[in-house]
This record gives structure tokens, sequence and C-alpha cells, in this order.
């Protein structure tokens, strides 16, 4: 562990505290979610929402659609990174669930928070999804904890809801922080054993490579003798095993007699390296500077039934690439966990038709398609898109969930993110969509996102607690919403076809956007206390669980319009975009 890490980390802590009103264990949590988890920071902070006096060990919950699991985390924050981890800690974490599947427990202790999460949860375990604890401290490595860790996994094998716990130690962190920064965190080197005469060298444009069978047991040998530090340049981490998953269905090879198959069945392991050195006579490999970028969830699964792997043989590539070609190796051999409709849609022709509009000027932004892909710009193209010494990227999948929102599905984009690029996809997506309204939903987002942040601070300081919690859980995208209806009473339901890009990139465009944005909070706010009544926040989930909800807040915000149009120099307060 790096001093120079453990400074960034502070760092990073303390200014989450500063702009998110966080204590530092939740503000530790926050920044582990970004960072790790890949969660912008709103949906960051309403994960580290649960924290506090009575919060069961629930420092963070999240319902992580993308890759079907309930994430569930308990964070423990040292700026000395001297924290100890404790065994009973990961054992408190671990009966959480024993919790959030009592909901009628948590609303007689007033827990209402906890309450929304344990409906969350409840809504994952139908979807057939796994249950991923991570317990994440800034300490040294602690073995009874580990071993706490490994216990757990073995003995949740067979069980449903499956899970699967993670002990992220300081270490793990930095080699988190370091993938994400772009940087190589890999293993200085490692001996490998080979399956005898099961192997062969290999050499193209890629460089070397040696294609083998490893022994099952090989794997779980490095996963013991490496932990998660294995997998330091892999896209994921494990993703548990979802009932009917990938994951689920290595287990359950593992666990039958078919396992002498494994190797046919398993799409296999990849190691990227610096160089490496075989020696066929004693069938081994030296590697130097090493990771496995593909086949995580190969490897933690065999390390998980380690006594069932012994018959199991793996299919494994070691190729030593020159760093220019390790991002594509990554992106091209990630492909055995199931793609999400948001990764499959990024490939659509409207969608690489907005990207290359938006890289026109006035204003260019840099619209991704895929995950990671940033990472592989080189800085004269990242120069193209940096103004005002920031880089303005717009990852597509958000833009869906603002559009969506500005187009009247706010309750499905905050809720149901994965029906946007399925039921709805036409509908937010339409074949004539035009890059300016595009890219006015995404600065109607950049103005929600300061005013929300903003209104939030401010609740947290009086106190108000119910607003606070409404702002927290989607109220951007319910900012959004609103900002649409009111854009359209003050210019006319179709002032969009007549916008042109550089009005809508200037920032005379974001400054008035921002002037609705800071009524939409407000109405938004006031509607949504009406809605939820006097039941308050225990009504509050359920609001924002279904669409059917939305005619109650368009009414809600045409009344306001009325009342407040009466005033006509009101109106006119509200700039003509």
């Amino acid at each position: 562990m790096s001093e120079e890490f453990l400074t960034h980390l502070c760092d990073q802590v303390e200014g989450l505290q500063k702009r998110w009103g966080l204590a530092e264990g939740p503000a530790f949590l926050m920044w582990y979610a970004t960072e790790a988890l890949d969660l912008t920071e709103d949906v960051a902070y309403e994960a580290v929402s649960y924290d506090g006096g009575n919060d069961k060990d629930v420092d963070l919950f999240h319902l992580d659609e993308q890759h079907e699991r309930i994430l569930i985390a308990q964070g423990k924050f040292n700026r000395k990174g001297g924290y100890k981890a404790n065994k009973n800690e990961l054992l408190g974490l671990l009966h959480t669930t024993d919790w959030l599947g009592n909901r009628e427990a948590l609303v007689r202790e007033g827990r209402q928070e906890l309450v929304a999460a344990a409906d969350d949860y409840m809504e994952g375990l139908s979807r057939g999804y796994s249950v991923e604890y991570q317990y994440v401290y800034a300490g040294r490595p602690h073995k009874d904890t580990l071993d706490q860790a490994e216990l757990f996994n073995a003995r949740a094998l067979d069980e449903h809801p499956s899970s699967h716990a993670t002990v992220i130690d300081l270490p793990l962190l930095e080699a988190i922080h370091r993938e994400a920064a772009g940087e190589d965190t890999r293993i200085p080197e490692a001996t490998i054993k080979l399956k005898r005469e099961q192997f062969f060298p290999q050499e193209g444009s890629y460089g070397q490579a040696v294609v083998a069978t490893l022994p099952a047991e090989e794997l779980c040998r490095l996963r013991s003798d490496h932990g998660d530090e294995l997998f330091a340049r892999n896209v994921r981490l494990f993703l548990g095993t979802r009932i009917g998953g990938v994951n689920a269905g290595i287990r359950d090879t593992l666990s039958s007699g078919d396992r002498t198959n494994f190797w046919a069945y398993n799409n296999g392991v990849t190691f990227v390296c610096d160089s490496f050195k075989l020696d066929s006579d004693q069938a081994t490999l030296r590697l130097s500077n090493f990771s496995i970028v593909n086949g995580c969830q190969t490897t933690v699964s065999l390390g998980n039934a380690a006594s069932a792997s012994a018959d199991a043989e793996v299919l494994a590539r070691f190729i030593a690439a020159p760093p220019r070609l390790i991002d594509s190796i990554i992106f091209y051999t990630n492909s055995q966990t199931p793609i999400r409709g948001w990764e499959l849609r990024s490939q659509d022709r409207l969608q690489k038709r907005l990207q290359s509009e938006m890289t026109d000027e006035p204003n260019r932004y840099y619209y991704a398609l895929r995950r990671g892909e940033v990472r592989t710009l080189n800085p004269d193209e990242r120069a193209k898109f940096t103004r005002d010494g920031r880089f303005h990227v717009i990852p597509h999948d958000m833009l869906a969930q603002f559009l969506a929102a500005f187009h009247g599905l706010p309750y499905v984009a905050y809720k149901d993110k994965g029906k946007i690029f399925s039921v709805h996809y036409e509908a937010v997506f339409p074949p004539d969509l035009r890059v300016e309204e595009a890219l006015l939903t995404w600065r109607a987002s950049e103005a929600a996102d300061r005013v929300v942040s903003e209104a939030l601070k401010r609740a947290l300081d009086q106190g108000e607690e119910l607003d606070s919690v409404i702002l927290k859980r989607g109220g951007k995208l319910f900012t959004v919403a609103v900002i649409s209806q009111m854009l359209s009473l003050r210019n006319g339901p179709n002032f969009i076809n007549k916008l042109e890009r550089e009005v809508v990139t200037s920032k005379a465009t974001l400054d008035r956007l921002a002037t609705y944005a800071n009524v939409a909070v407000v109405w938004y706010v006031r509607a949504t206390r009406q809605m939820v009544g006097e039941q308050g926040l225990q009504r509050l989930s359920a609001v924002l669980r279904t669409q059917d909800t939305y005619p109650q807040l368009r009414k809600a915000i045409d009344e306001e319009w009325r009342v407040q149009s009466i005033d006509q120099s009101w109106v006119k307060s509200l700039p003509q975009i």
C-alpha cells in the first residue's frame, strides 16, 4: 500500500464529505461505489443513505440491475490506513438479509429507508438475483476475516438465493483505483503448472502466447495465493451465482459427475502478462507482471468449490501483449456474462449516428457507447472534447435514463432501466431523434444535477428528512421530467424542433435551464409530499416504484403552473429557450 494512494483516498473522502454533507464512513463507501462499482455520484449517494445508529449493519445497499445482483456492503474507514478488520463485523453483514427479509419488523422500528431497501431486496430475489456481501475497510489484510468469507462462500454454494462474500482491504482498494485510473495493476510473478503435453506456443501481431490445459487446482491455488488482486485488470469481479446464470451453471457442473467435461463446457481463462518463460520439460510457465482479464467468474467458482474441482480442467491462454493491445483484449474477451440491453443497443444505427453527430462543432461531446472506451482515447482525441478544463462525455445509458424522464417515463428511468432498452426503446430513441433534443436533455440533467444537490444540502442542514429522501431517491430524474413539462408549457409543445445546436450547447441555455430547474425541484418535492400524504416515508417507496404515479405528478405540476401563471411577470421570469 502506497502513501500516495492513502493521501489520494483521504482527499477524495474529504471532498465527498463537503460536497454531499456526509459523515466520514458513508463518504468512504460513496467513493468506493463510484470507483469500484461504477455508480454515478447521485446513485452512489442514495446507495449509502442507510448508514446510521440503527442501520442493521447495512452501510450500502444497491439493486444492481446490470449484473443482476443485490449489493450489500459495510464500510470501515481509517485515515491512516490502520483499520483492523473484525470477522464479527463480517458476520453481522452476512446477517443483514435476516432484517431485509422481515419488512414488518423494520416498519415497527421506524426504519423507513431500510423498508425501501427491504422492498428492493425482495424484488431482486423475485427476479432470481444473487446477493453480494462486501466488507470494505481501510486497513491491511486480516486472515481470520478472509477465512470467514471463504467458509461462508463454501457453505453458500448450493443455497438459494445464491450469495457470495467479498473482503476488500486497503491493498485491494488501491488495485481497484489503479485499474480505474487505467494503470496496469498486476501480480509481479508466479509459476504455473500446465497439463503435460497439452500446451503449445503461439505467435502473431498481438505478441507471444501459450495455449494450455490447466488443472483446476492450479487456478484454485492462484486464487488462494493472490485473492482478488488476481483480477485487477478484469472488467468485473465475481458477480455471484444468480439462478440460471453463468456462474450457477459452473457451480452445478462442478457439483455433478459431469465435471470431467468442464474443459469442454467452459470458455476458459485469459491471462495477460509482460512476458513469460515456458519450460516444456517441466510443463511449467513462469509469468511476469500478469493478471486474469477474462475468467474471473470461472476462477472464483472453482475456488469456492475447491474440493469438487479436483477432476476438472480448464482451457487457458497466456498472452504477452504490448500495452496498446491490452484494453482491446479485455474488451473482446469479456462476453461470457450475458450482455445487458443497453450494451446490445449501443451498436444500433441510431446510437452510432448520435455518436457521430455529437462530435460536430460547436461544443463537441464524446458519446460513450461502451464502458471503458474513454480510457482508450489518446491525449489528442480527448482534447477535442475538453472545454474549460473539463472532458465532456455523455454515457449513452445515462442519457437514455434522462431521455426517458424527459419523455414522461421518470419512474421507469429510476426503477426499471432495462425496460428503456426493450419495451420503451422506440419511445425514448425514435428513429428521427434529433441530436439537439438529446443534447438539450443532457444539459437539463446538468442543470438538475447542480440544483438538486443544492436542495439536498439545504434539506439535510434543516433536518427535513422526508425532503432529503425524496431528493436522494431519483430526484434528478424526476426534476428533469418536471423541467420537460415546464419547457413545453412555456415554449410550446413543438419548441424542440426549432432548436439549433449552437443555442442548445451555449452557456446561456444552461443558465436558462437552471432557472427552470430551481422551480422544478420545489414543485416536484411539493407534489411528492402531497402524494405520500400523512404516511410520509412509509409510502414513499410505493409512490416511486410505479409509472402509474406519473399522471398524479403531471396533474400537480399543471396545477402549480395554472396558479403561478396568473402572474404574467412570473411567467416572463422563466426565459424562453
